[in-house]
């Protein structure tokens, strides 16, 4: 097939070809479905950004959590459930500037109410309602004019989306810092934050509509070891040194290193050069790496620097 022979039509011309009423009827499907495509993609961004921050709390003190999205309920865009503490938090999506609590029938205040009627009856005793936009302005009014009746356990709250997704995201630092954190790098390059995200993204796909944060986490790092942090301590990491390997490595000169997020570390040659193993210390090949490098009875950085990967 010539490609030279392919030539994509301009709107007026496609309005020629079909005709006025045909071509504003496919206006309005486009305008459709961009707008299911951004409301998708800024419901799919909230859902991993919440994953992301659960997961540092879970990474910190073991408190896993459930989340679901579109769960059933009356306010059900995501649901973090912990049944453990009775603790029960949902959130409602809006990608538009024109949202009112009032407005409507029911109205937004109306579903917030049911719902919290509905968790408690359920057993929750610690229930959080938000109201989350994609406009700042708007999230800001809705903040400071929740209406009386539910104020006890509703609010208001900005999350930005704007396509291009990275570029946005890293005018954001409230954002990517959490994605940041589940890196195997203490400080991440913006690739490697994007590499997260993404990850991440799919992991959610994959293990949602419903699944634990720690279920989505083991998901990432089961598919990308080498991306993702570990989730256990660095006190663990530690211990799994033989004696050897630390008796080796501390005997060379002007050579450091350091567990970090389950990952061995090292700097080198007057700290101008360092870098940080592709595999974490509970991997087997961290064992053959560690054997591999007492065998060759190393005196400087120089003996070892080709397996430093």
């Amino acid at each position: 097939m010539d490609t030279m022979s392919i030539k994509r039509l301009d709107e007026q011309q496609i309005a020629d070809l079909i005709g006025g009423a045909a071509f504003r009827r496919l206006q309005n499907r486009e305008r459709g479905g961009e707008a299911n495509f951004k409301g998708n993609r800024f419901e799919l961004l909230f859902g991993v950004h919440r994953v992301a921050e659960l997961a540092r709390n879970w990474l910190a003190t073991g408190k896993d959590h459930v989340i679901e999205w579109q769960a059933g309920g009356v306010v059900d865009d995501y649901v973090v459930r912990h049944d453990e503490s009775y603790s029960f938090n949902a959130y409602q999506l809006k990608n538009t500037q024109s949202v009112s609590w009032t407005n409507g029938n029911p109205s937004i205040s109306d579903d917030f109410s049911l719902q919290y009627k509905l968790s408690e009856a359920e057993g929750y005793r610690s229930i959080g309602l938000q109201l989350i936009c994609s406009n700042r302005d708007t999230a800001e009014a809705l903040k400071s004019s929740v209406p009386n009746e539910i104020s006890a356990f509703s609010t208001a709250a900005y999350f930005p989306y704007r396509d291009p997704l990275f570029p946005m995201l890293f005018e954001h630092p409230e954002l990517w810092i959490d994605f940041a954190h589940l890196s195997k790098n203490e400080h991440p390059q913006k690739i490697e934050v994007q590499q997260v995200v993404s990850i991440l993204i799919g992991a959610w796909e994959t293990a949602g509509p419903k699944a634990t944060v720690s279920e989505v986490f083991q998901w990432c790092r089961n598919t990308s070891p080498t991306i993702f942090r570990s989730e256990r301590s660095d006190e663990e990491a530690e211990a799994q040194l033989l004696p050897e390997l630390r008796a080796t490595l501390q005997g060379l000169p002007d050579f450091e290193y350091k567990i970090s997020r389950g990952f061995m570390r090292w700097v080198a040659m007057n700290r101008t050069t360092s870098g940080v193993l592709s595999f974490d210390c509970f991997s087997e090949n961290f064992i053959g790496w560690q054997k591999h490098i007492v065998a060759l009875h190393p005196r400087s950085f120089e003996d070892i620097e080709g397996v430093l990967k």
